[in-house]
């Protein structure tokens, strides 16, 4: 079965600018969290805070900065405290 075909440049402002202002609780439709990827790197979040604002996988983030030719906001390692402040894309193991 193909994948669905999704116009990225039909997305609702309203869920994108609540995505944005993180006032969206739930799961952000494709075309939605495409714009909202592209509008939070340029505002300097790095992809693990926009996956955890999205509710999606770092992966996923990476794929919609690809698609709308958008830099990431901070290149990797840059940051001596990424790891402090990055969302993890999947729960630590303990013990």
């Amino acid at each position: 079965m193909p994948t669905p075909v999704v116009d990225l440049t039909d997305f609702d402002e309203v869920i994108v600018d609540r995505a944005c202002s993180n006032r969206w609780i739930g799961r952000v439709p494709t075309a939605e969290a495409v714009e909202a990827t592209r509008r939070l790197a340029r505002r300097g979040f790095n992809d693990g805070q926009i996956a955890h604002r999205l509710q999606a996988s770092r992966r996923s983030v990476v794929r919609w900065r690809q698609r709308t030719n958008t830099p990431p906001a901070l290149p990797i390692g840059s940051n001596t405290h990424d790891r402090l402040v990055d969302a993890p894309s999947r729960p630590l193991r303990l013990g």
